[in-house]
Order: structure tokens, then sequence, then C-alpha cells
């Protein structure tokens, strides 16, 4: 069995987990002593929990509660496992009202399979292919694709709104926005945003799509791209300096993405006020 730490962060880890079964040959103790989800990309995995056997297979997830003990049972497969910590799965049942889905609400249930749909695949495949210097958008993924985990946990498959104040909506946004203004050159996480903001990542993530019509990552972007339009109509500095000045670590994505977001590449668009 290997397992990778692919993206760790202080309230949640991804990590690679490959299991062989001709190396793992006899069923093995273990303890989960947190949140997590695995959604399994090949081959089979299968585990013994109390007197109740789950296996999966390619394009199914199982998710569990933490702090409890399991058999792993000898299989070959490749999954990517979603571990969240402890303290963040509190905050979540807090600022979530999830007692109406069994999962939750029995304390019974320790851990509950469904099928990975085409939306999760996708954000998994997005999260994989994520870039250095975009970890804000990475957190923004993982936790969209928490949404849809938990929303297949429910029987009714009800979509998962936060509820609070109206007030305390705006002033979570303003504060949100105002630090995205102050520090778009910066790698920044979706927890540091939520932080700066007093609200939890899980409940910003989806507030901040909802009243500004942009996920927190894409609003950053657009951010960088305006200064980065900017200098370029208005000063005679590399692209390599721009690219850096408006929070892009590496020049050849940026030239390709701002190609995307304006038509044009960036020396055009510098010949345009020039």
């Amino acid at each position: 069995m290997h397992i990778d730490s692919t993206y760790p962060d202080n309230w949640y880890q991804l990590k690679d987990w490959r299991l062989d079964k001709q190396v793992q040959t006899s069923p093995s103790k273990a303890y989960n002593d947190c949140f997590c989800f695995v959604l399994v990309h090949s081959g089979r995995v299968a585990w013994q929990l109390g007197h109740r056997h789950y296996e999966l297979h390619s394009g199914q997830l199982i998710v569990d509660k933490p702090d409890y003990e399991y058999t792993l049972l000898p299989g070959t497969a490749h999954c990517t496992v979603f571990n969240f910590s402890k303290e963040w799965y509190a905050s979540l049942q807090e600022t979530c009202d999830l007692r109406d889905i069994p999962f939750f609400k029995q304390h019974n249930i320790l851990a509950d399979k469904i099928p990975a749909t085409a939306a999760i695949e996708y954000l998994h495949t997005q999260i994989q292919q994520g870039g250095e210097g975009e970890q804000l958008k990475k957190d923004t993924l993982v936790l969209e694709l928490l949404r849809l985990v938990i929303t297949g946990l429910q029987p009714a498959n009800e979509d998962i709104i936060p509820h609070i104040g109206k007030d305390a909506h705006l002033y979570a946004i303003e504060r949100a926005k105002q630090y995205l203004l102050n520090h778009f050159t910066e790698d920044i996480s979706l927890a540091q945003l939520a932080r700066h903001a007093y609200v939890s990542p899980f409940y910003l993530s989806r507030l901040f799509k909802t009243m500004t019509g942009l996920p927190p990552h894409q609003y950053l972007r657009e951010i960088r791209f305006k200064h980065a339009a900017m200098l370029i109509s208005n000063t005679h500095l590399p692209i390599a300096d721009i690219a850096y000045a408006a929070g892009f670590g590496n020049t050849d994505y940026f030239t390709a993405a701002f190609t995307r977001r304006f038509k044009v590449p960036p020396t055009r668009y510098h010949q345009r006020y020039h």
C-alpha cells in the first residue's frame, strides 16, 4: 500500500492511495481519526466496519465519520482520499443544517457509499491538475466537491445552503472582497480568506458565488487580469515583470491565460495603447 500526501493544508489533506493485493495479502486494522471520503479511480477496495462490509469499485466513493477502527481487506485499487480535520468537521456541522441527513443524524451510521457523479469526477480532475500559485482555486474546488458529496448523502438530494442573517452575508463578503483587493499578488488560501471574513471556508465558498456571481478564485483572477491590463496599457514594463506584479508567477501561464481572457496576447494588447 502506498499513500502520498499531494496537497496538505491545516484543515484538509489530499492523499494518493494505491493498494496492491499482491503486497497486502491479509486484512489489516487501522483507525480513522478524521472526517473523510475516498474516491476510487480504478480497481476495488473493501472495508470491514463492525458487522458491516463495504466494497467499492471505480466510480464510487465512501464517506466516513471520524473516530472508529476498521479493517482494510486485501485488494488492488487507486484512490484519492480527502481528509478533513475533526475541528473543521465540527464547524461544518454548526455552519450548515445537516440534522435532516440520516448520515449525520444517526450515530450508528459511520460510513455511507454513493456514486461518483460526472460533476464529482470533473471537479476531482480539476483539483489534481491544479498548478502552483492556485491554492485558493484548489480550496474552492475541494469545497465544491465536498458540497456535491454531502448532497449525494441526502435522501431528497437537496442542495445545502447555510443559513445566516442578511447583514452578516454582506459583512462577510465585503471583508473577503477587500482582502482579495489588498492581497491579490499573494497565493491566498480559502481558509485564510475565510478567517478574514469571520466565516467558515465551506460557508464562504457558497456565499461568495451567490453574492458576486463568481467563486473566490475566479474573482481573484479577474482582479489580477485587470491589474495586468492596466500595467500593459500604461507602462513599458516587460511582460515577465507584469505577470509577477499581477500575481501570476509563471510568464507562459500568464500569457496563455491573458490571451484566453482578452482574445489577444499581451504584446498585441500593448500595441493598442502605444
